[in-house]
């Protein structure tokens, strides 16, 4: 018998939320800047949910943000807010699942790009832009 290594099983292993299988997959996240990275998917017209997302926490004015136009430097944006209800500026995130709900005056459909934003350098650290063939979601 010949050993070709071992595996390590730790007692405790992190589980990830499980993503609705009703969730739409829109894309990964580019890494531009501070470690931003994740997955992002559609639950709903409404509803983004993240899955494995990072972001350092370290930028000054660091934000959520839904562009409308061919640029994620397009003027027509909406702040959005976190997981807590929150505007102000993002904190660390480690591998986390979050959910994000959209404004009232904003789908998915009517959208075109996810980017975290710094506000105060007017820079994105990471974007996705939204794919245009989403199927429709059903009512609630």
């Amino acid at each position: 018998n010949v050993s070709f290594g071992e595996l390590q099983i730790p007692d405790e292993i992190p589980l990830q939320p499980e993503v609705p299988a009703s969730a739409v997959f829109l894309g990964s996240l580019t890494t531009n800047s501070h470690g931003v990275r994740g997955f992002v998917f559609a639950l709903d017209e409404r509803t983004l949910m993240l899955t494995e997302f990072s972001y350092d926490g370290s930028a000054p004015a660091a934000r959520f943000y839904a562009v409308r136009g061919d640029s994620v430097r397009s003027p027509e944006f909406w702040i959005l807010r976190d997981e807590n209800g929150s505007t102000d500026k993002l904190s660390e995130y480690v591998n986390a699942t979050i959910v994000i709900i959209l404004p009232d005056e904003i789908t998915v459909h009517t959208i075109d790009w996810f980017s975290v934003w710094c506000v105060q350098f007017n820079v994105s650290f990471g974007e996705l832009l939204i794919p245009d063939d989403l199927p429709a979601f059903a009512s609630a």
